[in-house]
């Protein structure tokens, strides 16, 4: 065998925000998705992207307190007693 080791090259790695865009957030069906996403990318330092996170997060609690607003649920009329 021969004494001289092969070099294998380092893997390139890509920034992760390119692939994280505003839109590609907002495309995520459950908030859930968008807080676990959030949670990641804290872990992982990526600013930017929990950035986005955050903004999408508060959009849609928004978006759902307006919608709450709009459609207030009826109150409930008390169940009669049962006179024994």
């Amino acid at each position: 065998m021969s004494s001289s080791k092969s070099k294998v090259p380092a893997p390139v790695l890509l920034p992760r925000t390119t692939t994280w865009t505003a839109e590609r957030v907002a495309a995520l069906p459950q908030l859930l998705e968008v807080r676990q996403l959030l949670a990641n990318a804290e872990r992982l330092g990526e600013t930017a992207l929990a950035e986005i996170c955050t903004a999408e997060i508060t959009k849609r609690r928004r978006e759902a307190l307006q919608t709450r607003k709009q459609n207030p649920v009826p109150a409930r009329k008390p169940k009669a007693k049962a006179i024994a």
